[in-house]
């Protein structure tokens, strides 16, 4: 499985402003560091949990075995299309399961979704 992030979130979860009202910071000469932090800690929860805090695009690239393929993360938003071979192939989706799942025929399959709270 290989996955590639086309389009990163706009925001994050919070702002600086925010976290740095929390940690009662009144100047600018740690935002660099604040700013890193929250998009480690973003990355950190949508890892472990495969939620996704904001909307994004990514490109899954996998060989299916029995014609299914699970898409990682969640919410699914849309899925922009399911190719094999450069080529657009039919495709059913399995509502109810999560992860997603992908039902398809083709063997090397590359699905372009989006996924995420908005």
């Amino acid at each position: 499985m290989i996955l590639t992030l086309k389009t990163p979130p706009v925001s994050e979860p919070i702002t600086l402003y925010e976290a740095k009202e929390y940690m009662k910071v009144n100047n600018a000469v740690e935002d660099d560091l604040i700013n890193s932090l929250i998009v480690s800690a973003r990355k950190y929860i949508e890892t472990y949990t495969g939620n996704l805090l904001g909307k994004q695009e990514w490109i899954l690239k996998w060989k299916t075995k029995k014609g299914q393929v699970y898409l990682p993360y969640i919410p699914v938003i849309e899925i922009v299309y399911v190719k094999s071979n450069n080529v657009e192939v039919d495709y059913r989706v399995v509502y109810g399961t999560e992860p997603l799942v992908i039902e398809t025929y083709a063997v090397d399959v590359e699905i372009d979704f989006w996924a995420g709270w908005v």
